[in-house]
């Protein structure tokens, strides 16, 4: 299977190197590989735009309708047997200091490249132990503006975010809520998700 080339020190100085280097980015699958498909159209915007390099889909063994669509969408496919398994598997695959990370059916808006520079160049301090978690779609009225500012420290893979590779090979992530060790922005990308 193939995979798009990136640039494995673009961790180093990822403000400097903003808009010139690629993110890995990894899709957590449900049983279902059209859900997975559903994100990957997404992501494409990534791949044109110099953003994305690497394309990771997880996913149960049992299933060759996700052998199917990673061959098709040029990425990789990483068959875990049980969670447990999921790090280390990972670990051979993931090349870049973060990485966007969903649970399948998460759908990125029209122009999320751009928008996650602008984030990234606004809080750009959370590096490189910090997290940006993209929004759920909701109204924004006065309360939901005070709920996401006691969520800054939570995030979760429906809507997903850019985290800290270390955090997927370690279990920070208890079901789809993360035990962040560091700081979590709540950024102003809105994903819906399909499964969700």
């Amino acid at each position: 299977m193939r995979s798009f080339p990136c640039n494995s020190d673009s961790h180093l100085n990822p403000l400097h190197a903003i808009g010139t280097f690629m993110y890995d980015a990894v899709i957590f699958s449900n049983a279902d590989p059209a859900a997975s498909a559903r994100t990957l159209a997404t992501l494409v915007e990534g791949v044109v735009e110099g953003m994305l390099g690497r394309m990771i889909v997880v996913a149960g063994a049992g299933n060759d309708g996700f052998e199917k669509l990673t061959d098709a969408a040029g990425c990789i496919l990483v068959v875990a047997n049980t969670p447990a398994d999921i790090p280390a598997l990972l670990k051979k695959h993931l090349t870049t200091g973060h990485v966007l990370a969903f649970k399948s059916g998460a759908l990125l808006p029209s122009g999320w490249p751009a928008l996650l520079k602008s984030e990234i160049r606004k809080h750009g301090h959370p590096y490189p132990e910090g997290a940006f978690a993209f929004r759920p779609p909701t109204k924004k009225t006065f309360l939901t503006m005070a709920v996401s500012l006691t969520i800054r420290q939570k995030m979760t893979l429906t809507h997903g975010g850019l985290v800290p590779r270390d955090w997927l090979l370690h279990p920070m992530f208890v079901g789809d809520t993360l035990r962040p060790p560091g700081p979590v922005h709540m950024v102003r990308i809105v994903v819906e998700n399909t499964e969700s």
